[in-house]
């Protein structure tokens, strides 16, 4: 359908006719140049003059013509098939191929035909994909199927979701607590057995995934059983090293009740470095449904010693007792704190020095100097008290020139270029909040190897003094804040915020970057973790540098993978921008240790590394469908919930005649002026009516 839009009132086309009948009675009303022709002329070339500047000034109104489109578009309904490992062990894929084609026929997709109704599968699993997988997915996340509905069909004809499922989920958000969108009923399809028959599991082992050695861990292992009352079993815990077995944990598990849970506490000695395997496991008991949820393995990576970080200050001040907080906080550190005056023996046994207005007048210097000269990394809190002249001897980082016992009150900026760590962007909108620190009087300068976070803010204006500064000297770490006064962040971070992770993390990674110790080995292989689920992506680097410490790849590196069995496995890594990597994706379960190794500049260059590739056994854990799950999911959105056995009944319980499809209308607009035959329908009277005066000796 067309309508034609004027961007003026329509009163305004009469006065167009009017100033066409009136421009062509100027020409031709008393003119005398054709009285002896005969009026039928002087009638049509006057008609022809008004139609062409009536049409003209009426252009200039520009109007618009307006095409109306309405389409119609089919009811789409989507389904959701579980191809989870819990959903397999019910049904077979036969079962369910025969699921799939009973809802293509009941939305009428048989043979691929056009119907009334839009229908797409898919199939979900720990993602949402539209192809079926050949085996089944070791997680349920039903949270995926409802992102996509709404994130990809939010505007769509959407007259159903089907989902076909045992209602057990064991990642992602629960599917009852998600925001539904009004409107769109979610049919489900019940799956699976709820028979509630004999079975023990182990539910969950809460435990640390970092120790120190020599540390006693305490474990919680939850353990359910059902229809079991009355049997006994009990619960062993083993450590697991080369794929041997050895008890350590044995004790017995009475199940008293029919429907039974409980919470076992388990104490593990933690007596080597490295990462350590444990197997939790339940004894059988005859008659259970299945034994594959009654074991668990759990993965401690043993740290072989904390850091010792010795906090040294001049006197007693807040910032002692906020940096106490902040660091304590993190189970890695052992803290001391020293004040100045007293007699630290043992320097050589802490990891980093924390020094508070130190160095300072007054103090004796040699503590310092000591801590320099055993090469310990150093953390440096300027404050009034500091001797800026000692500081500017220590190191060449910074220099500050000013008084010692005047001081600004200054806040951070934090500096863009500074790319030593990741830095959370939260934290950094926050700096603008905090309460100013204070700094020493005075203009100060940092040194080429200096690495800038934070520059002093005074007031509005923002300058290029350092407030927090990280560098290198003579192999020595550091770090200088070059203000005091940290206990008023930490004091306005938790009234903001109720917590204390921005700066906890703030000093975590000040602190990692400060106690780790530059690898200087030519060649080097990496790898993200120490632990890996067998359904994650695994991925292994190489780095190599030549003889200037810059990143090459030019020669070939070989990986040579060994798994607990023994078993080897070559590889060639492959070659990024300046390094290698290699994809080492669907690994079975287990331990492997791997090599890396090429010839570079004529020498023969190794690194050797080792992972562990865990169980994921969370679709073994419950073994009885959640079909109220289901029921509740298909109420709340006004759906139905079908069991198994009602597939043939299908349309009928689920409204498919009610279906409809939904009308859509959009408009087009476009300037008149655009339409290329309008000109030559413009042209055609003033052609005609020149041809006329000319033809009777007008022009």
């Amino acid at each position: 359908m067309k309508d034609l839009v004027l961007s003026y009132p329509s009163w305004y086309i009469a006065f167009c006719a009017l100033l066409g009948i009136a421009i062509s009675a100027l020409l031709y009303y008393r003119s005398k140049v054709f009285q002896d022709k005969p009026s039928w002329l002087r009638w049509l070339m006057s008609i022809l003059r008004a139609l062409a500047a009536a049409a003209i000034s009426f252009l200039l109104l520009q109007p618009l013509l307006r095409l109306i489109v309405t389409q119609q578009k089919a009811p789409k309904v989507l389904s959701f098939i579980d191809q989870s490992n819990s959903v397999q062990s019910q049904h077979d894929s036969l079962q369910l191929m025969a699921l799939s084609e009973q809802l293509k026929a009941h939305f009428g997709e048989s043979q691929g035909g056009k119907t009334a109704i839009d229908y797409k599968e898919f199939y979900f699993g720990d993602q949402v994909s539209g192809d079926a997988k050949e085996s089944g997915q070791l997680t349920t996340d039903m949270s995926k199927i409802f992102e996509l509905v709404y994130q990809e069909y939010a505007n769509e004809n959407i007259a159903g979701v089907v989902i076909a499922s045992d209602g057990l989920y064991n990642i992602g958000a629960n599917p009852l607590y998600l925001n539904h969108t009004a409107g769109i009923p979610v049919h489900t399809i019940g799956l699976g057995d709820t028979t509630i028959r004999r079975d023990l599991s182990v539910k969950n082992v809460l435990h640390n995934s970092i120790a120190y050695k020599g540390d006693k861990m305490s474990i919680e292992i939850d353990v359910a059983a059902s229809n079991a009352m009355g049997l006994r079993s009990n619960l062993l815990v083993y450590k697991v090293v080369e794929g041997k077995s050895e008890r350590i944990h044995s004790e017995p598990v009475v199940i008293d009740r029919k429907d039974y849970f409980n919470t076992y506490s388990v104490i593990l000695d933690l007596d080597d470095a490295g990462v350590q395997q444990y197997r939790i496991a339940l004894s059988a008991v005859d008659n259970e449904v299945t034994r594959s949820n009654n074991a668990r393995d759990i993965f401690i990576r043993v740290i072989e010693t904390r850091r010792r970080i010795a906090l040294i200050a001049r006197n007693p001040h807040p910032d002692l007792t906020a940096l106490k907080q902040l660091l304590s906080a993190n189970d890695n550190y052992e803290l001391e704190l020293h004040y100045a005056k007293d007699k630290i023996a043992d320097l050589a046994k802490y990891d980093l020095a924390i020094l508070h207005q130190l160095p300072s007048s007054g103090v004796d210097k040699t503590l310092v100097q000591r801590i320099k000269d055993q090469k310990i990394p150093m953390m440096i809190i300027v404050g009034k008290r500091s001797s800026t002249k000692d500081l500017n001897d220590l190191q060449n980082l910074v220099t500050i020139d000013g008084g010692n016992r005047r001081s600004n009150e200054v806040q951070g900026s934090f500096d863009g270029s500074f790319t030593l760590f990741e830095v959370e962007d939260e934290w950094k909108s926050l700096l603008a909040k905090y309460p100013p620190l204070l700094a020493p009087f005075g203009k100060s300068r940092v040194s080429g190897e200096a690495r800038v976070m934070l520059k002093q803010q005074i007031g509005s204006v923002k300058t290029d003094y350092p407030l927090v500064v990280y560098g290198e000297e003579s192999d020595i770490r550091m770090m200088i804040i070059q203000a005091e006064g940290l206990w008023r962040w930490k004091l306005f971070h938790y009234l903001d915020q109720e917590n204390f992770e921005g700066l906890e993390i703030f000093m975590e990674k000040s602190i990692q970057y400060l106690s780790s110790k530059e690898d200087k080995r030519k060649f080097r292989a990496t790898s993200p973790k120490y632990v890996f689920d067998e359904n994650e992506s695994i991925t292994l680097g190489t780095e190599l540098y030549n003889s200037s410490y810059d990143a090459v790849n030019d020669p070939e590196v070989q990986l040579q993978l060994r798994n607990s069995e023994g078993e080897i496995f070559d590889y060639v890594m492959d070659r990024t921008e300046l390094a290698y990597r290699l994809d080492l994706s669907g690994l079975a379960p287990g331990n492997y240790r791997f090599s890396v190794s090429t010839r570079y500049e004529g020498e023969e260059l190794r690194d050797a590394g080792r992972f562990v590739v865990k169980e994921v056994q969370l679709e073994s854990v419950v073994s009885t469908a959640d079909h109220n799950l289901l029921r509740e999911l298909s109420a709340m959105t006004e759906g139905q919930f079908l069991a198994y056995e009602q597939l043939p009944d299908l349309g009928a319980l689920i409204g498919l005649e009610t279906m409809k499809p939904t009308m859509y209308q959009s408009s087009q607009t476009r300037s008149l002026m655009e339409l290329r035959w309008l000109f030559f329908l413009l042209v055609i009277p003033l052609l005609l009516e020149w041809f006329l005066r000319r033809y009777h000796g007008s022009y």
